[in-house]
């Protein structure tokens, strides 16, 4: 559970370049679902392929990220 504990807080406080350098929690409500997988909420649903962007360009050696409409899955 701490490799997704760690990867939940790494999220969280992920900046985003192309809005502001806020951060992935100033737009989402970042949840462990299991050992394996987060759900990012999205709270402006125009703004999930830039936040999913995001999350792609970092090396968090993840397995899957998964996007539909305002939710965002990652597993590890």
């Amino acid at each position: 559970m701490k490799v997704i504990s760690d990867l939940e807080r790494n999220i969280n406080a992920l900046e985003i370049p192309e809005l502001g350098y806020s951060t992935i929690s100033d737009h989402a409500a970042v949840h462990v679902l299991n050992s394996t997988s987060l759900a990012i909420v999205i709270l402006c649903g125009h703004n999930a392929h830039i936040i999913e962007r995001t999350i792609r360009a970092q090396d968090y050696g993840t397995i899957d990220i998964h996007i539909h409409q305002d939710i965002i899955t990652v597993t590890i």
